[in-house]
């Protein structure tokens, strides 16, 4: 377990990865907490699967699901940026590299 901070949040986050014929799989689980309140954000998923191809190609695909902690604190403070609701995302992306 990692264990990061920015600024006012503290990142605890868990990683598991594999390769498996070219393609690097990966899964991380996030905790996010304040740092100087004691309260949650919430927690994340995060999946990726990346190839790489032709000596300077990288494609990949990531999905991200953010479960915010419905907790007052966390209404109160995070509801105008809307960062206390829960999210979900995908990717798909192609990166050059020469």
């Amino acid at each position: 377990m990692a264990r990061l901070s920015f600024g006012a949040i503290r990142d605890k986050a868990a990683i598991a990865g594999y390769g498996l014929s070219g393609i690097q799989l990966s899964g991380v689980y996030h905790r996010f907490l304040s740092d100087p309140d004691s309260y949650d954000y919430g927690y994340e998923w995060n999946l990726l699967a990346e190839r790489s191809f032709s000596s300077h190609f990288l494609a990949g695909l990531k999905w991200a699901d953010y479960h915010a902690d419905h907790n007052a604190t966390n209404l109160a403070r995070n509801s105008a940026a809307s960062q206390a609701f829960d999210l979900t995302r995908f990717w798909v992306y192609l990166q050059f590299s020469y």
